[in-house]
């Protein structure tokens, strides 16, 4: 058989990877992947790719999150070349990673770096969401009130109607606690007209 390059390999080693997930056996689709890593010389963007995978996996399916680290952690100096769409998976491998350790300082600090891609709405409204919670635990119901309304401007401008009635009951549960009743109040009729307008351009 002809001698493969160390990138064919890798692609068969990510076809048994994901086999391997296919039926539910984590642990040879890590070792796949970590092969891949560990062992081979290939491209950076597969390296990246590969990397990432394994950040996801550790955080999915185990506890292992120091593991998950250490892999993203390699990929977070050659991460200013990549394409924004993976720029925000690392934040947002970040952010759980943080979540995990209970380092609560840094999970604020890279979601708030979230909330500054634009170009990505659903990321954008996804990274809003999770700081306008981060605030509601400080305390702060006002901060939390102002990126939920951040989040809602989005949602309208993308024009995802779930999403959208997804922050107007966060923020309906923000009034609620600052007894804002009038406040909570048009926000519940405004979501039913929403629901019921969805029903109607949904029935047959």
């Amino acid at each position: 058989k002809m001698e493969q390059s160390p990138e064919q390999l890798s692609h068969c080693l990510w076809a048994l990877a994901e086999e391997s997930l296919n039926n539910s056996n984590i642990h040879d689709a890590l070792l796949c992947l970590e092969s891949i890593v560990q062992n081979l010389r290939v491209y950076p963007h597969t390296e990246v790719r590969t990397k990432l995978r394994l950040t996801d996996l550790y955080l999915r399916y185990t506890d292992q999150w120091q593991r998950a680290k250490e892999h993203l952690d390699s990929v977070v100096p050659l991460s200013k070349d990549l394409p924004e769409l993976l720029k925000l998976h690392i934040i947002y491998f970040q952010s759980l990673i943080y979540e995990r350790s209970g380092q609560m300082k840094q999970l604020k600090l890279v979601v708030k770096r979230g909330c500054d891609f634009t170009s990505v709405p659903e990321w954008n409204q996804f990274f809003l969401l999770e700081m306008a919670q981060i605030l509601v635990k400080e305390g702060n119901g006002q901060g939390a009130i102002e990126y939920l309304q951040k989040g809602l401007a989005s949602a309208e401008n993308s024009r995802s109607t779930n999403v959208v009635i997804l922050f107007q009951l966060a923020l309906a549960q923000q009034y609620s606690s600052r007894n804002e009743h009038s406040k909570v109040s048009s926000i519940l009729d405004l979501v039913e007209n929403m629901l019921v307008r969805q029903e109607s351009t949904e029935a047959p």
